[in-house]
């Protein structure tokens, strides 16, 4: 006799808030007689579709504890995308740790980005050459 899918459904969200990662849940179905589900990525799936239908966040939980990374958390004023005129070339170089972080806060305290800043400054050495 098959399980009905609103018990199981009920069940995946049940496992899933109390922490327990996708293989995990699919065994946990599995030894509970759920066999509708074929493998562990199908569960994601599933969790994905009963989240939204339920309005539950579906963005990965961080462990308590954990910070996030800096480069998660970006200021809006060095974030925004603006067009870029036809006339310019994109170009890549390195820059040292110390002289970026510090090109970032001025960037922000200025309330520019960083490539109007870097670009402003090239002009002025090249216009002296």
């Amino acid at each position: 006799m098959t399980r009905p899918k609103t018990e199981r459904n009920a069940l995946l969200l049940e496992l899933n808030k109390k922490g327990y990662n996708y293989r995990q849940i699919f065994e946990e179905l599995q030894e509970r007689g759920y066999r509708g589900l074929k493998t562990v990525k199908s569960v994601g799936m599933q969790l994905s579709r009963l989240k939204a239908r339920e309005g539950i966040p579906t963005s990965p939980r961080l462990p308590i504890g954990k910070v996030t990374s800096p480069k998660r958390h970006v200021a809006k004023e060095t974030a925004t995308r603006q067009p870029v005129p036809m006339e310019t070339e994109k170009m890549a170089f390195w820059l040292d740790g110390d002289i970026k972080e510090k090109l970032k806060i001025l960037a922000v305290k200025e309330r520019r980005t960083a490539s109007d800043i870097v670009r402003e400054l090239l002009r002025q050495y090249l216009k002296n050459k």
